[in-house]
């Protein structure tokens, strides 16, 4: 499966690593905590 489709480069993320399991985010964003989270959490609905 290729992960940097058009789709998900448009979206500016994409998993990456050799077992695709790191979320690469861009451009670079400045995280709170409360950012961390609440990505946490919409990321266990998947």
């Amino acid at each position: 499966m290729d992960f940097r489709s058009n789709e998900t480069a448009r979206n500016n993320y994409y998993p990456t690593g050799d077992y695709y399991n790191i979320l690469k985010i861009k451009p670079p964003m400045n995280f709170t905590k409360e950012n961390a989270i609440f990505l946490v959490e919409t990321l266990k609905q998947f």
